[in-house]
This record gives structure tokens, sequence and C-alpha cells, in this order.
């Protein structure tokens, strides 16, 4: 638990210092990020990059581009490049350039959830600039359309682009860390009582597995389907 205050406090007071650090710790093996992180990799890491973030963009495409690295690592670092751009700290251009330079030669096409969360992510910038590399990736069937389809592609290039980032902006799951106890007060482990039916009085260790659950591949998927309507990915 001390760990995840940690990573909070750090992205809470943009402590800069803070970023290589974390960027180190999940480009551990899958398992040992998982059990140290648990659902806060999909949940929340690309916000904490985003929060600490001290202007080296390469260790982010580094976590991007390792196709060795945990799937999920790989698409909150994707994430983290739309908050930037978001809340004006990397310049939308930069990335659309470097999204390019995704679709065409730096991932491996492979059919991993990487490749949607790209789309996705290209999708939330109004990607005019992207159309023909997003459209190439639908037809090489690397896109899982239960997040994302051509429809939601064609809307987003309709969209302004300014007004889109706004909306970004205002989106919680694409917002800074601003606020540790917010972030964390509704979570299990504050929530924990002892059973009603134990009239023991040595003390109840609390429970961490509403805290540190470990969910399979396709749980973490149903989670991000639930945010599709605020904003993709």
């Amino acid at each position: 638990m001390s760990l995840i205050y940690a990573l909070f406090l750090l992205a809470q007071f943009r402590e800069t210092s803070g970023y290589p650090l974390i960027v180190k710790l999940v480009s551990k093996e899958e398992q040992v990020v998982e059990d140290l992180l648990g659902d806060l990799v999909t949940e929340d890491l690309g916000r904490m990059l985003a929060s600490v973030y001290d202007g080296r963009l390469e260790l982010i495409q580094e976590l991007i581009e390792n196709h060795s690295l945990y799937e999920y690592v790989r698409t909150a670092a994707i994430k983290c490049l739309t908050i930037l751009v978001a809340h004006k700290l990397l310049a939308r251009e930069v990335v659309i350039n470097y999204f390019r330079l995704l679709f065409n030669s730096k991932l491996k096409k492979d059919g991993s959830y990487v490749w949607t969360s790209l789309v996705c992510e290209s999708t939330n910038l109004c990607p005019k600039e992207l159309e023909i590399e997003i459209r190439k990736t639908f037809e090489a069937d690397l896109i899982e359309p239960f997040f994302i389809n051509l429809k939601d592609v064609e809307k987003s290039l309709k969209t302004n682009i300014n007004q889109s980032l706004s909306s970004l902006r205002k989106n919680r799951h694409y917002s800074l860390i601003n606020n540790t106890i917010a972030e964390i007060e509704g979570w299990a482990y504050f929530k924990h009582e002892p059973s009603k039916k134990t009239i023991s009085t040595e003390k109840v260790a609390p429970s961490f597995s509403g805290l540190f659950k470990k969910t399979n591949t396709s749980n973490k998927k149903l989670k991000k389907s639930q945010k599709k309507k605020k904003g993709f990915g």
C-alpha cells in the first residue's frame, strides 16, 4: 500500500524526479508489475506518467515500442501522450507525427490490444492527418471492434480539435492527478469491516483483494469498454 500512496503523491505534487523511476518500475516483467500495481496499470498509470512527465518523451516511447513489456503498460503509455496533449504539455503535432510512425513501422502487426489503443487515442485527437493509417489498420483486422469502429473515427474527424481537447480535459480518465485522497478514498481497502459473524476481539487484518485484485485480459478490456462513452481507450 505504501508504494501506491507514494506513486499518487509523486503525481499530485508533479514530482518530475519520479518520472524515470515509475518508467523503470513498470518496465519489469508482467507478473511483477501486476503483483505490485494490479488494476492501477489500466486505471491510472497513464495519468500518473503524464503528471510527473519531465519532458523526456523518449522514455514513454521506449515503453510503447518495447514488445516484451506488459501489454497494458504500453497502452497506458500511449494514453499518457493523449493526456499530455489535452493539458497542453506536449504539442499535438508531435504526438500525431509519432503515432504515424507507430502505425507505419514501429509496432509489430501482432493483433495485441496496443493497436486498438493506438486507434482509440488517435481518435481522441481528431486524427485528420492519420485517416489513411487508421483505415489500413482496420482493413488489416488489427482492431477489436468492440471498443471502437470506423463510425467512431469518422465522427471524430468531423469534430473541432480544440473542442475535443477541451472535453478530454474535463474527463476524469484523462485528467492529471491532483488529490491523492480523492483518488483512493473509495477503494475497497478503506471500506473493510470485520465480519459481523466474528466474535473474536483479535485484530483483523485488512483485505487487499479489492485493491490489488488480479484480473485477466478479458476483465481489463471489459473495464475499458465501460469507459468508451467517456473518451476512447
